[in-house]
């Protein structure tokens, strides 16, 4: 008896930039191997395969998704791919990067902890050693996203709403796949100046000009 021996082909694809993804199997001689993509993809192949029953399994991988299941082009899952002699079929796995928020906290003239709110992301406190602090938001998917600072007494906002690296407003982000947004947020301690006039031998009134807001 004589058989046609079966080829799998592991595809790798990904969006929103390049990885190393590993993956197990007991497709023999592999065990254990790892895809690299380049320009969003990558691939392996097993030739001389028995028929049989394969698995093939994708190691979860930080900052990536999934997208959709893995699928065999004979219409059968990875995780249990059926071969009859003959076979030559190709798996592919789809990833998507995932995106980041970095927001950053610049404070001018001390150090404090500064609230903000989010409703896709939640409240956080950031608080700034030699003023400054940062938070960072990983593993976001695609879609609208907000940020707001609660104002701090004894601070000013050099802009409420400051734009973030890829030009949306902070209070209004929307963010593709695989990018890494950083907004940043200044405040600064408003300036006190003490007007002290000393007579010796007597009081007096006494004039002055100036360009103190609100004095003249």
């Amino acid at each position: 008896v004589n058989y046609k021996p079966d080829t799998i082909i592991v595809e790798k694809r990904t969006v929103g930039g390049d990885g190393a993804f590993g993956f197990t199997s007991n497709l023999p001689g592999a065990g254990s191997f790892s895809l690299t993509t380049v320009n969003g993809t990558a691939q392996k192949v097993f030739t001389n395969l028995n028929p049989g029953t394969y698995d093939i399994f994708e190691d979860d991988t930080p900052g990536w998704q999934l997208v959709g299941f893995p699928l065999c082009s004979n219409g059968q899952f990875p995780s249990s791919v059926n071969l009859s002699a003959g076979d030559d079929i190709t798996c592919t796995f789809t990833n998507r990067q995932l995106d980041t928020i970095l927001v950053v906290k610049l404070a001018l003239g001390g150090d404090d902890a500064f609230p903000f709110t989010s409703t896709a992301l939640g409240a956080f406190t950031l608080t700034t050693t030699s003023g400054y602090a940062v938070q960072a938001f990983t593993g976001l998917t695609p879609g609208s996203y907000d940020l707001a600072e609660t104002p701090v007494a004894g601070w000013t906002m050099a802009e409420a709403d400051p734009t973030c690296s890829n030009g949306d407003k902070a209070s209004a982000l929307t963010l593709g796949t695989g990018e890494t947004i950083v907004c940043l947020f200044v405040n600064y301690k408003p300036d006190t100046i003490i007007v002290e006039k000393r007579t010796v031998g007597g009081d007096g009134a006494f004039g002055f000009t100036s360009n103190l807001p609100g004095a003249g």
